[in-house]
């Protein structure tokens, strides 16, 4: 159990990381690119940016939450694909006695899986795209949208104290500084969310499509940072079927790394935990946040 948290919170963080380092790049390449204008027009004591072009950003922002998309739903079917076959075509539960945890992540096995997943990918990612959150046209919109948020309202703040001559070189480089980081934040948070949308989207979408699973069960990534949405839902469980309904699929708040874990009504340790996790009185869950539920 615990193996399964690390695993799939590396994957998740992997991810996250992938996209995050990617628009960050892309903010502080324009904020270097703008440098020069940034002094000029605050010796000309302008003190807000009124109009920013931010056609090029928006362009490569798109590029990088389409491979986002791509790259989570990649993890999630390979993710899944290390847990169940395809059809259970190579017996992999047939490996295990019946008291093991029968969560598999062999890396011998990804090379002959590699073929199958790739073929799935297209189909799921559709899939995934029709119930995400976001449209990618959003979420670019979202990320570059606070990014010019964030530029606009360090420059209003620098200009002030710059045009009293309050300000030095070093604090309009601080502020540049300052915007990335506040863009790096929200990215992470924007990213994680989505990812683990996708993630279990996908998952959800390939263990219905391609498997004999019964049944998923949330599982809460155990950690210490744990919210009390993820914690009264940790154990929660329900049939395959409703796996991508929204109140049962993860993310359930925003930076939400919570997973859904797939069940078999043909082990006899998986039946103890479906049992038990069907059990759950939802109505003592921590509610959800407006417009999660």
């Amino acid at each position: 159990m615990a193996n399964y948290a690390v695993q799939k919170r590396a994957t998740l963080d992997r991810v996250t990381a992938r996209s995050v380092q990617a628009a960050r790049n892309i903010f502080l390449s324009d904020l270097e690119s703008k440098a020069d204008k940034i002094f000029s027009d605050l010796n000309r004591g302008i003190d807000s940016i009124k109009k920013a072009d931010i056609r090029q950003i928006k362009s490569s922002v798109d590029t990088v939450v389409d491979r986002h998309l791509y790259h989570a739903v990649k993890s999630a079917v390979s993710d899944g694909m290390q847990e169940v076959t395809p059809e259970n075509e190579l017996g992999l539960w047939k490996l295990l006695p019946d008291t093991h945890d029968p969560i598999l992540t062999l890396a011998e096995l990804r090379p002959a899986l590699a073929d199958k997943r790739d073929k799935l990918l297209d189909k799921i990612i559709k899939e995934v795209k029709k119930s995400s959150s976001y449209s990618t046209a959003e979420l670019t919109n979202l990320l570059s949208g606070n990014y010019l948020k964030a530029f606009q309202s360090s420059y209003r703040e620098l200009a002030k104290k710059w045009v009293k001559g309050e300000s030095t070189v070093n604090e309009v480089k601080a502020m540049i500084t300052t915007t990335v980081g506040l863009t790096t934040s929200h990215s992470t948070m924007v990213f994680r969310t989505e990812t683990t949308n996708y993630f279990n989207r996908a998952r959800a979408d390939y263990f219905k499509e391609n498997t004999s699973m019964d049944y998923m069960q949330i599982f809460s990534i155990t950690d210490g940072r744990r919210s009390k949405i993820c914690e009264d839902r940790h154990g929660w469980t329900f049939p395959l079927s409703e796996a991508t309904q929204k109140s049962k699929c993860p993310a359930f708040h925003p930076h939400c790394r919570t997973v859904q874990r797939p069940l078999t009504t043909r082990i006899g340790s998986h039946n103890r935990q479906i049992e038990k996790g069907i059990a759950m009185n939802e109505s003592r869950f921590e509610p959800l946040p407006k417009g999660w539920e």
